[in-house]
């Protein structure tokens, strides 16, 4: 299965969020709330991580940048800025920390390949004053970056971003394919307020197993010592569709739950949450009663990015 995307093109999106957190304590606050450890870091540097509740469930996604010594900016894809800012001012108390909601001011263009070089030569060329920010993609492929700047600026941006060859758009099919096929979950779609990030792979590299106390923190470290999730997310395919939220099925026994589903050429693929116990050529009827169909693992040999 192979993504369906060129090496050298750009995808325009609309942030789920891009929130401006600044204050004297914004450091200390965001640290306190967020999964992963920003203590070290620096302006002009990211850090991916998770906003968990008390018993380690998943809230929602983030890359905090660092852009001052009291102000960051808080992005994802897919995480809804609005329920994001109620979850944290629920914890703020006497802090100096401001939150704001920028996402509709500005647009995101992830670039692909030479579209990367090409915006390097941009951001430092004079032809195009861009007040813009750059942010190491999570699409499912190395190398990406996530570019985020005022929608006034769009099309200047996409004009000059033209002019040095690159001209293919990649639209949101092709985007979430790319990101199915890699496992990455949508966050909280697929990795939600019902899941733990160890069941999507979430811990790997927005989990902090060190760092002092946030909220989720002992669930963290408990399944980090002692134990392991239940269910992981898989990639399912069918000739049928698979719609999201249905049941998955072994002998009658429920044994996962689709998440995400797209019909992929002439079928159609799912994220889905299985039970461990599933091995891994076992075949799934979808849905839990009569007139089911059948689902099985889908095969990523080449199409992991």
């Amino acid at each position: 299965m192979v993504s369906q995307i060129a090496p050298d093109s750009y995808h325009i999106f609309r942030p789920g969020s891009w929130i401006l957190a600044e204050g004297e304590d914004a450091h200390e606050f965001l640290q306190s709330q967020f999964s992963n450890d920003i203590s070290s870091l620096d302006v002009g540097q990211t850090k991916y991580g998770l906003w968990l509740d008390q018993k380690g469930k998943v809230h929602g996604d983030s890359q905090i940048l660092r852009v001052g010594d009291e102000s960051f900016y808080l992005f994802s894809y897919f995480t809804d800025a609005g329920e994001l800012i109620e979850k944290l001012e629920s914890f703020i108390v006497a802090d100096d920390v401001e939150l704001e909601d920028r996402s509709s001011q500005v647009v995101g263009f992830s670039l692909f390949g030479k579209a990367v070089e090409s915006f390097e030569r941009i951001k430092s060329g004079d032809d195009l004053e861009l007040e813009s920010f750059h942010i190491q993609g999570r699409r499912g492929r190395s190398g990406v970056i996530d570019v985020i700047l005022s929608k006034e600026q769009k099309d200047s941006f996409l004009n000059a971003l033209r002019s040095t060859g690159i001209a293919d758009s990649v639209d949101e099919a092709a985007i979430e394919l790319l990101r199915m096929i890699s496992l990455v979950p949508h966050v909280p779609g697929d990795i939600g307020p019902t899941e733990l990030p160890q069941e999507g792979g979430l811990e790997k590299d927005g989990v902090s197993f060190i760092k002092g106390c946030y909220l989720g923190q002992e669930v963290m470290s408990r399944l980090h010592s002692m134990g392991q999730v239940r269910r992981s997310l898989a990639l399912i395919e069918s000739s049928d569709p698979i719609p999201s939220g249905s049941i998955l099925t072994v002998d009658g026994k429920k044994v996962g739950t689709t998440k995400t589903s797209l019909k992929y050429q002439d079928h159609f693929i799912a994220l889905a949450l299985i039970s461990n116990t599933v091995s891994e050529v076992q075949d799934f009827q979808v849905g839990d009663g009569e007139g089911g169909h059948i689902a099985k693992r889908a095969d990523l040999s080449d199409g992991q990015n």
